[in-house]
């Protein structure tokens, strides 16, 4: 059978003779070759180029390499953490760690993030796993071919096109066959066409954000089921460690001898604020952020604007407002 598509293709192409070749731009001066989906990364001096650390790992460059794959990248400098926006996962992988956080689950690689001449490189088989890739070495040629897309290596897929020089195009590269009156892609084609451009307008692409224990799942806010207040007093105060310690709580410890900080449901007296019930799980991340959501403490909350509002049914719960 492939005799044969080989004979109709050569019949349908006429004398024409061509040579298809990855661009001299793709190579690497390593020698390691990444193609994603069938399609090649191309490295640059700007963008680096693939390496093998100590740990007989391939590392590529984290820009080149996941914007090739369609994805977002950001980096939060201050946590040295490179951040990857996929189709369907957000990856962080903080530097010099073994650790990889897809959607805030943890794994653990056996190599880590490094950056290397100003560069950040990524574990390529780790990351792109995680971004739910397949990933296999072909050492006969230096390559990783990494995949997503599922197929019978012998299977063919129907083409069409109403565009004659993209067709035509198609055919001089290897991308088609014709056979039996049908035109066919190849599988290595039908992978390249697979390829995701992922946009992501979060404020949150250059900085980091896992692990978070108290990060609560969307799908436990029904909007529609909760009944949100603001306006309740609300602070990081200074009190007494003897208050606290009724709590049983510690807060951040002051310049003045016996006083911490701690964020803290309080009520203004004369002779100063009465806790009514202390937060100690609040982060400044979350005070500070102008739209978030989390639950500190049993109590839900969100920031909606750089407003603090909270959940009416466990303020009640918690002896702290009633209306």
């Amino acid at each position: 059978m492939r005799k044969n598509l080989l004979i109709t293709t050569l019949v349908f192409i006429g004398c024409c003779f061509f040579i298809f070749t990855v661009p001299a731009s793709a190579a690497s001066h390593s020698g390691i070759n990444i193609l994603l989906n069938g399609k090649a990364v191309e490295f640059t001096n700007d963008s680096g180029y693939p390496f093998v650390d100590e740990n007989n790992r391939t590392m590529v460059p984290l820009r080149v390499t996941m914007e090739s794959a369609g994805f977002v990248v950001g980096y939060d400098t201050n946590a040295r953490t490179a951040i990857v926006i996929t189709e369907h996962n957000r990856i962080e992988v903080p530097i010099g760690t073994n650790k990889i956080y897809t959607n805030n689950q943890l794994t653990e690689n056996d190599t880590v993030a490094v950056v290397k001449n100003g560069r950040t490189y990524l574990p390529i088989r780790a990351v792109l796993e995680n971004a739910g890739y397949t990933v296999e070495w072909a050492g006969d040629t230096n390559t990783v071919n990494a995949y997503t897309f599922n197929y019978d290596a012998k299977e063919f897929v129907p083409y069409s096109t109403s565009s004659l020089s993209t067709l035509l195009e198609n055919i001089l590269k290897g991308n088609v066959i014709y056979y039996q009156g049908q035109y066919y892609a190849t599988p290595e084609y039908v992978k390249m066409m697979t390829n995701v451009q992922v946009h992501y307008y979060g404020n949150d692409l250059n900085t980091a954000i896992y692990p978070q224990a108290s990060r609560y799942d969307l799908a436990e806010f029904d909007e529609s089921q909760i009944e949100w207040v603001s306006g309740i007093t609300f602070d990081y105060i200074l009190v007494q460690d003897s208050q606290l310690a009724e709590f049983g709580i510690a807060g951040k410890r002051s310049d003045i001898p016996g006083y911490s900080y701690v964020y803290a449901f309080y009520e203004q007296g004369i002779s100063g604020d009465k806790i009514i019930y202390c937060v100690d799980e609040m982060t400044d991340k979350f005070i500070n952020a102008t739209d978030a959501t989390g639950t500190f403490n049993g109590i839900r909350m969100k920031k909606e604007s750089g407003t603090l509002f909270f959940n009416y049914a466990d303020l009640k719960a918690k002896g702290i407002y009633s209306r």
